[in-house]
């Protein structure tokens, strides 16, 4: 079970500034806090780009079939706050609440060790953040082609206190022939993704913009894994913030915890499988 007060003590801890000016962080206390903490953990940075921190495990195998998670880190407030008050936190939680999900797993080392986590820049803009994540990853070829799925975890307007996450955008690879995951149409995706959760999930074929557009512009099996939360001002980049619950929080950072290793089976079972036809 995810610890839940270490939970909502990383969130406050990374609702913290920064900024980015579409080429680089400019300010990078929450980029900082990210690192300080991964310190020492069973992760290691992979690759530390102008607006992306790439991390792996410290027993990752580039050659293996490989899950990408992706949060951006960028903020655009003015000011920042954060605090609890009854079932739920409040503050200026995007994307601090998904940044914190992912810290908070990876220290707790419960992540397959196949995963890449990807802190990115850029997304309120251009999302110039995942293009560098990827031209990284194509640089070492060997990581980008064991690439079989990018999960975008972000905040999500979507289902406020009837669903404690959603499955969004969700758009797959054309391309790649030797991808162990092929699908012909978005909606066996869809099907795959709700076999590997274990039950039908939220849905949202085409939400609002975030990562996964820009994912899926580089052909990849890619979808958003939203946290729901309410507006507590006039949009998500109010400087008066958003609300989610504490019970999303951890449901949510359970569940990518268990479909993060469904999907990692799979992808065991289907390389094994590959092998013995050869």
């Amino acid at each position: 079970m995810m610890d839940r007060e270490a939970l909502l003590l990383r969130v406050a801890e990374l609702t913290v500034p920064c900024t980015d000016d579409g080429a680089r962080f400019v300010q990078t206390d929450r980029l900082e806090r990210i690192r300080a903490a991964l310190a020492g953990s069973p992760f290691r940075c992979l690759g530390d780009l102008p607006l992306a921190a790439i991390y792996c495990h410290r027993s990752f195998q580039p050659a293996r079939p490989t899950v990408l998670v992706s949060n951006h880190i960028d903020s655009v407030y003015r000011r920042y706050f954060c605090a609890s008050q009854g079932t739920e936190i409040k503050g200026t939680l995007d994307n601090s609440a998904c940044n914190a999900v992912a810290v908070e797993l990876m220290l707790a080392d419960v992540l397959p060790v196949q995963t890449l986590v990807a802190f990115t820049g850029d997304e309120e803009e251009d999302a110039a953040g995942v293009d560098q994540t990827l031209s990284f990853l194509q640089e070492h070829q060997s990581l980008f082609w064991s690439l079989e799925v990018v999960i975008v975890l972000d905040v999500t307007e979507e289902f406020y206190e009837t669903e404690h996450f959603t499955v969004e955008n969700y758009f797959i690879e054309r391309e790649n022939q030797g991808s162990y995951l092929r699908f012909g149409r978005r909606r066996e995706f869809k099907q795959y993704l709700i076999d590997m959760l274990g039950r039908k999930p939220a849905l949202v074929k085409d939400s609002e913009p975030d990562e996964s557009w820009q994912y899926e512009d580089h052909d990849l099996n890619c979808f958003l894994f939203g946290l729901p939360c309410r507006l507590l001002g006039a949009d998500m980049h109010d400087d008066d913030g958003l609300a989610v619950l504490q019970d999303s929080l951890a449901v949510y950072a359970e569940t990518l915890v268990r479909l993060t290793h469904a999907i990692d089976r799979d992808l065991a079972n289907r390389a094994v499988g590959r092998t013995r036809r050869r």
